[in-house]
């Protein structure tokens, strides 16, 4: 399958599916609006990687997702909420 050629990110409760976030064909994701910091960026990355390789087993995206998100946060990458700004 060709990889989309934009991610669309929608924020809403998922417990009823029992899932942090979830990947749809077509370059949607799906993420749970409560997740916070070091949790939201591994499943931001988590549901990235299964838009752009659907190929790749469960396991082996979990664990990459996990290192790239623990990687990115001790190196100080943060989320940035909407509604806040970069400083200039």
């Amino acid at each position: 399958m060709k990889p989309p050629k934009s991610i669309t990110i929608l924020r809403r409760k998922l417990g009823k599916h029992r899932a942090h976030g979830l990947a749809h064909e077509h370059g949607l994701i799906e993420i749970d609006e409560r997740l916070t910091g070091l949790a939201k960026l591994q499943i931001l990355i988590h549901e990235w990687l299964h838009v752009f390789e659907w190929i790749l087993p469960e396991e082996v995206v979990d664990k990459m997702s996990r290192k790239l998100a623990l990687f990115l946060h001790k190196n100080g990458a943060r989320l940035v909420e909407k509604g806040n700004t970069l400083l200039p």
